[in-house]
């Protein structure tokens, strides 16, 4: 009861801010000559069958992505990938408190469901897509086990021949030790995490479409969602086992598809080291968006760029309402990224 009202204590303060306008001047101020890059995941109807075992942590509802959306144009000017290049490139303007709204991995739920968000409020938006992920019914490895594990398929059965796979005895099935599991998996080679997980497969997936088809992938880039790779497999580059096929199959297979160059590529995972920022620009990339959240200077666009994580517990209250004052601090004080990148 205490904690509660602390709460409740601390959003009216909150929200005392935004209304007297002292957020607002205090991002006007401080951001002015920064850009914003702000990285969604999934977007999907409550209604929609793929919602109760969608990671919640990383999903958004339809109504929040466009309260959103909305918060964004009343703060920022929306920019699109070109104009963010054509000032990497040439040093091109770019309008005061600018913002780039991007979506990672290649669900298909990007198109279904946020696309219509995006052409309503007339803005631009870049996706990451993995190389590996279009046409894909199923998604990578990682979402896979945190979906089956949400729906409940995996079984004691399963859940023990994971973890001897491992070498480890299987601990109680929970979130937390699920995400152990996930890190220990990790740390497998490729081909024998796959092996491992391969008798489970037709019982850990759920049947659905979760990824984008080719056909949803050109309708994005022809409705105004510009299009950049994130990896081949979704692995994290500073541990994959091929970074050179990670960098370029993105690049080739998207380009192919589309018809385009790829030039901009999002590290999936967030994880990098400073070899990957110079195979990456050795590869033909032009801007590399991390996982960072922090904002970058606008004169001269450096090469690596920070995005902030927009997730449900960054804009909404414990009972659902869209808080816009939590959206405010979320974005408004984020650190200025220095110059080394």
């Amino acid at each position: 009861m205490l904690d509660e009202a602390v709460r409740e204590l601390r959003d009216g303060v909150k929200r005392l801010a935004q209304s007297a306008g002292g957020l607002r001047g205090y991002h006007r101020l401080r951001n002015k000559r920064r850009l914003t890059v702000l990285t969604f995941h999934r977007v999907l109807q409550r209604s929609d069958a793929r919602w109760p075992d969608a990671d919640k942590e990383w999903s958004l509802t339809v109504d929040e992505l466009a309260s959103c959306v909305e918060f964004v144009r009343e703060h920022y000017t929306v920019i699109s990938l070109d104009q963010l290049l054509d000032a990497r490139r040439r040093g091109a303007s770019l309008p005061e408190h600018p913002a780039l709204l991007t979506f990672d991995d290649g669900w298909a739920d990007n198109e279904e469901h946020a696309l219509p968000v995006l052409e309503a409020a007339s803005v631009p938006a870049v996706i990451f897509v993995s190389g590996d992920a279009v046409g894909r019914h199923a998604p990578f490895w990682r979402e896979s086990l945190r979906a089956a594990f949400v729906g409940g398929r995996i079984d004691d059965e399963i859940w023990r021949a994971s973890w001897g796979g491992v070498a480890v005895t299987a601990p109680p099935r929970d979130a937390a030790t699920l995400e152990r599991l996930l890190d220990e998996l990790s740390k497998l080679s490729r081909a024998r995490r796959e092996a491992l997980l391969a008798p489970w497969q037709p019982r850990l997936e759920d049947g659905r479409r979760h990824m984008l088809t080719a056909d949803q992938l050109r309708r994005l880039r022809d409705r105004g969602v510009a299009v950049g790779a994130h990896g081949r497999t979704h692995e994290p580059l500073s541990r994959c086992e091929d970074l050179e096929d990670e960098l370029t199959q993105p690049r080739r297979v998207l380009g192919e598809l589309l018809g385009e160059s790829i030039s901009t590529l999002a590290l999936p995972h967030s994880r990098f080291t400073p070899e990957v920022l110079r195979r990456a620009a050795r590869s033909g990339y032009e801007l590399v968006f991390t996982g960072e959240p922090q904002l970058a200077p606008v004169r001269p666009v450096p090469f690596a760029i920070g995005r902030v994580p927009i997730t449900p517990g960054a804009m909404m209250d414990d009972r659902g309402r869209f808080r816009p004052e939590r959206l405010a601090l979320h974005l408004f004080r984020r650190r200025h990224l220095s110059a080394w990148l």
